[in-house]
């Protein structure tokens, strides 16, 4: 008598698919965050390349023509910004060929040379909404954005008042902007630098124009509308201030006072701001860039930005 062993199907019962549901569900919830990590890690430093290449192409410029360009050319000559400078030195000739010199950036001649989109001017991090070409409040001029700024001067008006102890205004009545490298109307030359290259700033992160942003998680009630061309000498140039900041009554949300304290990532309108955690990129007089802290004190950043305050820093005051 032959007898037959009886094989039960294999397969899952509904507690045991719902425990595996459960492990799955728990391992995403693990990654995402390494995940959102890595991508931001990534992120910053795709921008950090990115703003090194521009700090080499000053540097270029300025083994070329034995001057770093101008911040901003204002009164000078037809207006432009610094970055229109670089153009050549960033593969960008076709642009450069383009560009017309002898007139102001935003004049029909330049419609094409400036609605020119360059990768190499925006960082990875920031909101790509309304980006990367921006068109002001007439709708008349357009242009392709930069993240990156010329960090130009100390403003007067924080001098003035005393907002910078290493840099007090010899009149107060009437303060001057202190220069940096990148200034306005002005070719400084690598002697110049007395503070030295490698410990002095000529260009930070203002990101996400045109939105004016408040912090990485809300966008203010300014709307920065045309603000953030590559082309736009206003927009590219600014004047270190530390001067906005969140209200800490909580009576207006957001307020732009005249005087700090905030080094960065207050906001975007004439500010540092990035979109990293914990700081903003920014680029030497020597080539080399930096995660700046985000709790720097703003003194400390403004001797980093003057060429030739003959002050001694320490890298472990305002590096990551």
């Amino acid at each position: 008598m032959m007898l037959h062993s009886r094989r039960t199907a294999a397969g899952f019962t509904l507690v045991e698919l719902l425990v595996v549901i459960a492990i799955i569900g728990v391992l995403i919830a693990m990654l995402l965050p390494a995940l959102q990590s890595a991508r931001a890690a990534a992120a910053r430093t795709s921008c950090q390349s990115k703003l090194r290449q521009v700090a080499l192409a000053c540097q270029l410029f300025e083994s070329g023509n034995r001057t770093y360009p101008p911040g901003r050319v204002k009164d000078s000559g037809p207006k432009a910004s610094w970055l229109s400078f670089l153009l050549p030195y960033i593969e960008q000739g076709q642009v450069a060929d383009i560009y017309d010199r002898t007139v102001n950036w935003d004049k029909p001649k330049n419609k094409a040379a400036r609605e020119t989109v360059i990768s190499t001017f925006i960082c990875p991090s920031a909101p790509i909404d309304k980006r990367p070409l921006v068109t002001d409040a007439t709708g008349t001029i357009s242009g392709g954005v930069s993240d990156f700024v010329a960090i130009s001067r100390l403003h007067k008006d924080a001098v003035g008042a005393g907002m910078f102890p290493s840099h007090l205004a010899i009149n107060p009545a009437s303060p001057d902007f202190v220069p940096g490298v990148l200034n306005v109307d002005e070719r400084v030359s690598m002697r110049q630098i007395t503070d030295g290259t490698t410990r002095t700033i000529i260009i930070g992160e203002m990101a996400g124009r045109p939105n004016h942003w408040l912090s990485p998680t809300r966008t203010g009630p300014l709307n920065l509308t045309g603000k953030g061309m590559w082309a736009d000498d206003d927009s590219m140039s600014i004047s270190l201030k530390g001067s906005n900041y969140p209200d800490p009554t909580g009576v207006t949300p957001w307020v732009d006072a005249p005087f700090g304290p905030c080094p960065m990532n207050c906001t975007n309108k004439s500010e540092l701001f990035s979109f990293h955690g914990g700081g903003a990129n920014v680029a030497f007089a020597d080539g080399s860039v930096m995660l700046l802290r985000e709790n720097i004190n703003l003194d400390v950043l403004a001797n980093l930005v003057t060429r030739d305050g003959k002050e001694d820093l320490d890298p472990k005051s305002y590096g990551n």
